[in-house]
């Protein structure tokens, strides 16, 4: 390129003018306006109208709508899969039910791991579905 000589460039292209909200146009509705009375909906459940009474630690009981209506459904009991499972390196070391204890035993098997040089060990929380949980740890006084 030589001192002072001219690049040619594209003009910018002209936008469209903007629409107002009176100018753009809907699609037509497939269904037809309803006529007629509309229909009542039952009213929303609360959850003191479930059973929950304040300051009791009690679960509530289901109200009969709720209830499984097969006796072999009824009859077995709910299988408690781990919420949490806690690895080390790719291998399970805890399954755990709660974040509060998967956090306890990440806390522990930190502790428990010999350290060794040039190896890295990775311990991870994951989730019900094997996705691993990103935690974000703030030392006191900071954020």
């Amino acid at each position: 390129m030589m001192e002072g000589e001219v690049i040619p460039m594209d003009k910018p292209k002209r936008l469209a003018p903007m629409k107002t909200i009176h100018e753009i146009e809907l699609p037509e509705k497939s269904k037809a306006i309803p006529t007629g009375k509309p229909k009542r909906l039952a009213p929303l459940k609360t959850i003191y109208d479930l059973g929950y009474q304040e300051g009791s630690h009690q679960e509530a009981s289901l109200p009969p709508a709720l209830v499984p209506m097969e006796p072999a459904v009824a009859s077995q009991e709910p299988v408690k899969a781990p919420a949490y499972v806690v690895t080390a390196d790719g291998s399970p070391v805890a399954s755990l039910g709660s974040m509060a204890e998967a956090l306890e035993a990440l806390a522990a098997v930190v502790r428990s791991t010999p350290s060794r040089p040039g190896h890295t060990v990775r311990i991870e929380i994951r989730d019900a579905a094997g996705k691993p949980l990103r935690i974000c740890y703030l030392p006191r006084g900071r954020g």
